[in-house]
């Protein structure tokens, strides 16, 4: 899952907790793990890491997600400046949007909820997702 935020965008320190939602998977050992990065996550167990950023580069094409009640995110990015944030925990911000992209993109997913706690260091990404430094996987939401 890629995040992009703007050259200039700072880490913000969340304030409050905050509920997110991460796509995860089955591993080899039938333990769950990150769904892109296959770490292997623990529920109910504060996780930290660092978060990276990579040099600021020209973004090549436009990314839509969208559902028949509204565009979830659009950005035309032809010639803009972006820089990816590659570590970190990447979420979505909302279980809509994590629906969405799962049913264009993955099939049979196991989504999770999570908490970000406060004290966190936090960039929002353009998309309606977000990359932390801490994250408590909480427990997996219901599939349909």
């Amino acid at each position: 899952m890629c995040t992009l935020v703007r050259p200039d965008d700072q880490p913000v320190v969340l304030k409050e907790d905050l509920t997110v939602y991460k796509i995860i998977k089955r591993g080899k050992s039938n333990q769950y793990c990150s769904y892109f990065q296959s770490t292997p996550i623990e529920f109910n167990r504060l996780l930290e890491t660092e978060i990276t950023r990579a040099e600021p580069a020209a973004v090549g094409k436009c990314c839509v997600l969208c559902s028949e009640e509204r565009i979830v995110y659009y950005k035309e990015a032809q010639t803009d400046i972006a820089t990816e944030v590659i570590h970190g925990f990447h979420s979505f911000l909302s279980l809509q949007t994590v629906w969405i992209y799962t049913n264009l993109y993955i099939p049979n997913p196991i989504i999770a909820e999570c908490v970000i706690p406060a004290g966190s260091i936090v960039y929002y990404g353009y998309y309606d997702n977000i990359v932390s430094n801490k994250i408590i996987y909480v427990h997996n939401c219901e599939t349909e």
